[in-house]
C-alpha cells in the first residue's frame, strides 16, 4: 500500500466511500483518486502516478492545469485581496468590447 490507499482508507472513515462527493469515487480503481497536483492535462496521484485527465474534471479544468494566464490572473486577484462585491479596474476590462 502507498500513500494514496492509505490517505483513501482514512478518508473512508469519515466520508461515504471515503469521498466529498460520489462522482470522484473511481468504479475503475475500486477507490478514489487522490491527487497531488496538476499540469496542463496530466494529473500525479499521491504516489507519483501521472493521469491523463480525459473529462476535464467535467468541465471546470477545460483549460488544464496550472494555465499560465489563468494562474496569473488567481494569483493577481490574491494579491488585491477579497474584493468579490466591490468595484475593480478589472470590471472595465470585462464590460465593454474594447
Amino acid at each position: 500500500m502507498g500513500l494514496l490507499d492509505d490517505t483513501y482508507e482514512e478518508a473512508k472513515k469519515y466520508m461515504v466511500m471515503g469521498v466529498a462527493s460520489s462522482g470522484k469515487y473511481n468504479k475503475s480503481l475500486g477507490k478514489s483518486l487522490i491527487l497531488k497536483n496538476g499540469d496542463g492535462c496530466k494529473m500525479t496521484d499521491l504516489d507519483g502516478n501521472e493521469w491523463i485527465d480525459y473529462h476535464t474534471s467535467s468541465g471546470a479544468s477545460i483549460l488544464g492545469y496550472n494555465h499560465p494566464a489563468i494562474k496569473k490572473a488567481l494569483l493577481e486577484a490574491v494579491e488585491m485581496g477579497h474584493l468579490s462585491y466591490m468595484e475593480t479596474e478589472y470590471n472595465l476590462k470585462l464590460g465593454p468590447a474594447q
